[in-house]
């Protein structure tokens, strides 16, 4: 069976894969909004460079590898390759520490492919691999090894390791992905990491997005795929997930078993993309051609919180003009209140969100490469209320 490779234009925040028996209680539909226009939204931009000493950080593969510590003082950015944990002050901007990790032994934590990692509120550091997840302590030192193997599935269902814990480390999230990658996951799966029990949100979000895949099967060992990503994120223990493709919203609330869809009606750009390109192409050539021109639609990041706000934000982005061969894409933030109210629309000057940011004080850090060195584009909104 070939491996597919999966590109994107932009590394994206993506997770997957789970399964089981059960489904939420119920859906309750939120009617479409528009910005109420309740707040007024400036923002300031600076750009501030990390002092490494005499250390070359990872960038290559754009911080993809990275979290914040719970108190967001920490960003801790894993070298794979040298199996280096780099640990970033952003009060500072300075490296603070490197922690070394062994590949082998009783805390080796090598031979295995790394694709994502998350800081528990206990400091403890999950390193997500191809078919297993690490648990580092802030020193270096291996805690445990988690595989999914004993939670039963059915057959053709498998769980990948690229999911997502409670910042308490009680729950996993991820989900329904199919062995074969030929259809689509089903719905969501949340594990009970103290008693195995599986409980699975079914949800057609996924189908959706299987429309947007572009890939090109070459005929060797290892295609190439590119798609819209989806996105899972805990908020005081309710599930946050959305997408890149639609403009809206799905919050999971745990504890009462109740799933509320939220959509929005953009006046400053689209709200949603739309599958008007091939899903398979037949030749390299022609599916970076292919993909190039379906990024150009709309494109949502994830929602986050804007801390001592109590709102979410999100940046959303589409193309504006050409300049020859050259793409401008226009970039907008939009702000939501607790409930996921629509409150302002802005579009940004001068700023551009990467496919890495952080959160500190009411700044927005975006990852920026100046000439092989770590930097940040801040974006620091300005609230006020009418």
């Amino acid at each position: 069976m070939n491996r597919i490779k999966y590109l994107t234009p932009i590394i994206l925040s993506v997770v997957a894969s789970c399964s089981s028996k059960e489904s939420a209680e119920s859906i309750v539909e939120g009617a479409e909004n528009t910005a109420t226009n309740t707040v007024d939204l400036s923002y300031e931009v600076d750009t501030v460079m990390v002092d490494a000493g005499d250390q070359f950080l990872f960038l290559n593969w754009g911080l993809s590898l990275s979290d914040q510590s719970e108190d967001l003082s920490l960003i801790y950015n894993l070298n794979p390759i040298a199996l280096l944990l780099e640990v970033i002050d952003l009060d500072s901007l300075k490296l603070k520490e490197l922690i070394h990790l062994e590949k082998e032994g009783v805390n080796g934590v090598g031979n295995t492919f790394y694709q994502d990692l998350q800081v528990l509120d206990d400091g403890t550091i999950c390193l997500m691999g191809s078919n297993k997840i690490n648990f580092v302590s802030p020193s270096g030192e291996l805690i445990k090894t988690l595989d999914f193997e004993h939670i039963k599935l059915k057959e053709d269902q498998r769980i990948n390791y690229t999911g997502k814990f409670t910042e308490d480390g009680k729950f996993y999230v991820c989900v329904l992905e199919n062995r074969d990658l030929k259809k689509a996951p089903s719905g969501i799966a949340i594990i009970d990491m103290e008693t195995d029990s599986v409980k699975v949100i079914e949800m057609d979000l996924f189908r959706k997005l299987k429309e947007f895949e572009i890939k090109f099967d070459n005929g060797s060992v290892t295609s190439i795929a590119t798609g819209d990503s989806f996105y899972l994120n805990f908020i005081e223990n309710d599930l946050i997930i959305s997408s890149s493709a639609f403009n809206d919203v799905y919050r999971y609330q745990i504890k009462n078993d109740i799933l509320v869809h939220r959509t929005f009606n953009s006046t400053l750009t689209a709200n949603e993309r739309i599958a008007n390109f091939p899903n398979e192409v037949d030749s390299e050539e022609q599916f970076y051609e292919v993909s190039t021109e379906a990024y150009k639609q709309v494109h949502f990041t994830q929602f986050r919180e804007l801390t001592n706000f109590e709102m979410f934000w999100r940046i959303s982005s589409e193309l504006d003009r050409m300049i020859g061969d050259s793409v401008v894409y226009k970039q907008v933030i939009t702000l939501f209140d607790e409930d996921f109210t629509m409150l302002k629309e802005k579009e940004l000057i001068n700023f551009y969100l990467s496919s890495q940011s952080f959160v500190k004080n009411r700044v927005i850090y975006s990852f920026l490469n100046i000439e092989d060195e770590l930097a940040f584009v801040r974006l620091k909104p300005i609230i006020t209320y009418e």
